[in-house]
């Protein structure tokens, strides 16, 4: 379907050119103001494509992709309130942009596909799309943006080619920054890790977006371990429940703690860290986990008095049940309140342990204090190189018999206390 008819595209106005780097060749594009109504937002986009599963998945209606065909400005409607929801940031990027593009204009042109598809701008496209909207000015009716032909027959290598561009613009605009960073993860995974949807190799993928190739391992271990607390959850793939969740940061501390683990290790004690990062929700969520993870790998106290309270069967048995049915729709108001109730009985059990647990181990810590300061002044003194002491200076010789006196009366009543 071709929603841009390219033989009028030079009635749209030329004016704008930006920079477009394709198949390895850079040009200077011209950009056209083509009407509002033609355009419709990225449904093959990684970030836009999770919010249709969220929506598929979560409200019972026809799937949005449909609607691009039967109602296309129904699509954009629905898809343009996640846009303006998709920054962490409160609408403070959205609404600069819009406020930004009403005093000037805009300024910057995005990229469109022939078929009315958006490659680059969601965010100015969103603002022109309420300011006009909300003033009915004709100024506000058309989106700057190049146009790439899309040819009848669309081969794989033309998607490849569209995705490489989108990254290499994604990596480079600064309206794209403020984007979710579980968005971010899941378009690489769909990207690079998903044989279903891969575009391109790992080294492919790290020139054109300009990412390092060490926090490009650092994001696949990220996405190995959303898939993998998704499964545990019951929920292969369901990525919005973790950005739903505010789950981010845990995961990526996970991801970092999980290598100083053997993989024995971590199969062991996955269930109480999966189970903690889901139930227990109060205060700082990423600090608890990243406590959790510390003393799972010592087998401290707080990791220990977790895993006492999860091995009750009581608990244990409650515990698979809230995880298996808690991202289900309740068949009733009744048994919603009754698993409410269950997940609020198991927050308080983890909420209880955490604290005797970080109590407990912050008495070891303090025990085992004073036996690591002697350890450490052991090793201080054992590394003072004789030979240089017999040769200081007669003043310097009685400057350090002073301070050994000092350390011999400290010693004293160290061993005194000791008996």
């Amino acid at each position: 379907m071709i929603s841009i008819d390219e033989k009028r595209l030079n009635e749209y106005d030329p004016s704008l050119r930006i920079r477009l780097t394709i198949n390895g060749k850079t040009s200077d594009e011209p950009s056209y103001r083509i009407p509002l109504g033609l355009l419709y937002y990225n449904d093959m986009n990684g970030r836009i494509s999770t919010y249709i599963e969220e929506y598929e998945d979560t409200k019972k209606d026809k799937p949005l992709k449909r609607l691009i065909s039967e109602d296309k400005e129904r699509y954009n409607d629905i898809i343009s309130d996640f846009i303006k929801k998709s920054s962490d940031d409160k609408f403070v990027s959205f609404n600069k942009t819009k406020e930004d593009i009403r005093a000037k204009g805009q300024q910057q042109p995005g990229v469109v596909l022939s078929d009315g598809r958006i490659i680059d701008g969601n965010r100015r496209f969103t603002a022109l799309r309420e300011l006009f909207k909300e003033t009915g000015d004709p100024k506000y009716a058309f989106f700057e943006a190049a146009c790439i032909h899309v040819p009848e027959k669309c081969e794989k290598d033309f998607w490849t080619m569209i995705k490489l561009l989108e990254l290499n613009l994604q990596f480079n605009v600064d309206e794209k920054r403020g984007y979710n960073k579980i968005d971010f993860l899941v378009s690489f995974y769909k990207d690079v890790m998903n044989p279903e949807t891969k575009v391109c190799d790992d080294k492919t993928y790290c020139h054109a977006s300009g990412m390092k190739l060490s926090d490009f391992k650092n994001n696949r271990a990220i996405v190995n371990i959303m898939l993998d607390y998704l499964e545990w959850r019951n929920k292969p793939k369901a990525f919005y429940i973790l950005k739903n969740e505010k789950l981010d940061g845990p995961i990526e501390d996970i991801a970092k703690k999980k290598a100083k683990m053997s993989e024995e290790e971590w199969n062991d004690k996955k269930f109480y860290i999966y189970s903690f990062m889901t139930l227990e929700q109060t205060g700082d969520r990423t600090r608890k986990i990243r406590n959790v993870l510390d003393s799972a790998i010592k087998e401290g106290a707080l990791f220990g008095e977790i895993k006492d309270a999860m091995d009750k069967p009581d608990n244990r048995k409650l515990i698979c049940k809230v995880v298996s049915n808690g991202d289900r729709p309740s068949n009733s108001p009744e048994e919603s309140a009754e698993l409410m109730a269950e997940n609020d009985s198991l927050s308080k059990v983890l909420t209880e342990a955490y604290s005797d647990g970080s109590f407990k181990q912050d008495v070891e810590a303090a025990a085992n204090g004073p036996i690591k300061a002697i350890e450490s002044a052991i090793k201080n003194l054992n590394a003072i190189d004789l030979a240089l002491v017999r040769g200081l200076e007669t003043h310097d010789k009685e400057s350090v018999l002073q301070k050994i006196e000092i350390i011999e009366g400290r010693l004293k009543q160290v061993k005194d206390a000791a008996k």
